[in-house]
């Protein structure tokens, strides 16, 4: 059996935030980016609807919000996957009620907070995971 890292899909659509986070999360994980929802979709696609973990911004610009997308990937995923929403807002109103957003994080984000979350988050008895890809400590 293939050994694989933990993939996460990580969205935002600015890119200063998205290449901090990414720079953060690639030691612990396989990170897949998309710069807007639109986006978010093909790379989904890409990983056939399994990542292990979504990060997703609350806004993402032009079309679908975070939530919404995580609404949409629901539809479509082949199992139950965690979704951590990012915002810059100090009110969160209105969410996709089929979006069931696991962690909120507000911005700037807590890089280590982040970490530990996603590895909670994560089924860490999943086959096939490389084996130095366990969360840090503290």
């Amino acid at each position: 059996m293939e050994r694989r890292r933990p993939r996460i899909l990580l969205i935002d659509d600015n890119e200063a935030t998205l290449q901090t986070l990414s720079f953060a999360l690639r030691p612990h994980f396989s990170v897949w980016i998309a710069r807007n929802a639109g986006h978010a979709i093909e790379v989904a696609k890409e990983l056939e609807w399994d990542a292990d973990a979504i990060v997703t911004d609350l806004n993402l610009g032009a079309g679908r919000r975070g939530d919404q997308f995580a609404a949409y990937y629901r539809e479509r995923q082949k199992s139950e996957t965690p979704v951590v929403l990012m915002t810059g807002a100090s009110e969160i109103v209105d969410l996709h009620p089929h979006a069931r957003i696991a962690v909120v994080r507000l911005k700037p984000v807590d890089l280590e907070g982040l970490i530990q979350a996603l590895w909670s988050l994560i089924r860490r008895d999943r086959q096939g995971w490389e084996s130095d890809s366990r969360p840090p400590s503290r």
